[in-house]
């Protein structure tokens, strides 16, 4: 978690992401460290993750009579709200990605 969520789109994380907890990035290496891991490094990925994720709804909407035909609308409409979503958080300033490596200590 980047900044505080707002009402609707934290609902979003746990109704549509079905996200159980959000946490900075501090605070989610704080947590390795304290459950005895050492070395934690943490890179803040969300400077490539958000235009992937807004890349990828503009792809998936381009496809969207080829998946509907073969999966159905109410599938492809599943999905689409997925990705919808992560990429409005994204943009948001609330979501963010990272990428954690630590070591057993």
């Amino acid at each position: 978690m980047r900044a505080p969520f707002s009402g609707n789109d934290l609902r979003d994380v746990r109704e549509v992401v079905f996200g159980i907890s959000m946490t900075s990035i501090e605070d989610y290496a704080d947590d390795l460290r304290a459950a005895g891991f050492v070395a934690v490094t943490a890179t803040d990925l969300t400077g490539d993750w958000a235009p992937y994720a807004a890349d990828r709804l503009v792809e998936w909407r381009a496809n969207h009579a080829a998946y509907a035909r073969v999966h159905g609308e109410a599938a492809y409409a599943a999905q689409e709200k997925f990705y919808a979503v992560i990429s409005r958080l994204y943009q948001s300033g609330s979501l963010g990605g990272v990428r954690l490596i630590a070591q057993v200590a």
